[in-house]
């Protein structure tokens, strides 16, 4: 099947066919303004009649570059009530606007504090530089860390940990993060650490700061889990769509404890509350760590 080789080819995931969407290339620079003109489109439709004026193009003109737009998959003429429209390949548009209709809406959150773990260890860190008593819990983790040694029945610094003291609060999350000690070992849902940073990497949705509910968070997620392949175009029929995932309540379970007991603990999120829900925002560090 001819079809079927070209969506294994350029098609399979959404970001296999963005890929291909930014390695083709046209010598007239018209394509590239009339698929950026489209592509930022609210509902990613353009009328014939706009992309005229806004390309400057007479009408035998649009038509022969849409020509060569379908025949590579990158953009198609349709007729809505008789009205011209222009419009990217069907698949990618229906699955783009589910995409973009799944964005956690912000709310108002009460502040539940951040970073108390972090500036806990680090406050312990420096009193016994200055000889002085820490909590044996928090000892116990700064050694996990190897921000501290035993000798002689004595607590002592590395040189980890004196490097540790000079950072500033970004590399002191950084490097607690990236400790072995902090691997979310786990064999169900997040199982390796490529889902984590797909996980992770999801978290742009907030990248502007705002509050969201951590179930509304979780909603909009389409990474791959132990249970859940990527996403991938399908047939159903006769017709294509692509699969988008649907975690179980375990799968949502588990999710939730790493945003919480990870991503928050370590200076990721912030934790808030509505009268409701818990939620989440990104820190300053948090939009560093994501990029």
């Amino acid at each position: 099947d001819i079809f079927e080789s070209i969506v294994e080819r350029a098609l399979l995931t959404p970001r296999q066919y963005e890929r291909y969407l930014l390695e083709i290339q046209f010598e007239d620079p018209r394509f590239d303004q009339l698929l950026d003109l489209l592509h930022k489109q609210e509902n990613l439709t353009l009328s014939f009649e706009e992309a005229q004026q806004s390309l400057g193009m007479d009408e035998e003109e649009l038509h022969e570059l849409l020509l060569h737009l379908e025949f590579n998959l990158l953009a198609f003429l349709w007729t809505d009530e008789g009205r011209p429209m222009i419009l990217p390949l069907h698949e990618w548009r229906a699955y783009q606007l589910q995409r973009r209709g799944s964005i956690p809406k912000s709310c108002e959150a009460v502040n539940l504090g951040s970073n108390s773990y972090i500036n806990q260890l680090s406050s312990a860190l420096e009193l016994i530089d200055g000889c002085e008593a820490a909590d044996p819990s928090d000892i116990a983790e700064l050694i996990a860390y190897d921000l501290l040694t035993e000798v002689s029945d004595e607590v002592i610094l590395t040189e980890r940990g004196r490097a540790f003291l000079e950072k500033d609060f970004d590399s002191r999350a950084l490097y607690l993060l990236r400790h072995p000690k902090n691997r979310w070992s786990c064999n169900k849902a997040l199982h390796t650490d490529w889902t984590q940073r797909e996980l992770e990497m999801s978290l742009n949705v907030i990248s502007d700061g705002r509050w969201t509910k951590i179930d509304d968070l979780i909603a909009s997620m389409q990474i791959p889990l132990k249970e859940h392949g990527a996403v991938e175009l399908v047939k159903r029929g006769a017709m294509w769509s692509y699969q988008t995932p649907k975690y179980s309540d375990d799968e949502k379970s588990e999710v939730n404890d790493f945003i919480k007991r990870r991503l928050a603990r370590l200076g990721v999120l912030e934790v808030g509350s509505t009268s409701d829900a818990e939620c989440v925002r990104l820190t300053d560090f948090g939009r560093f760590f994501i990029q």
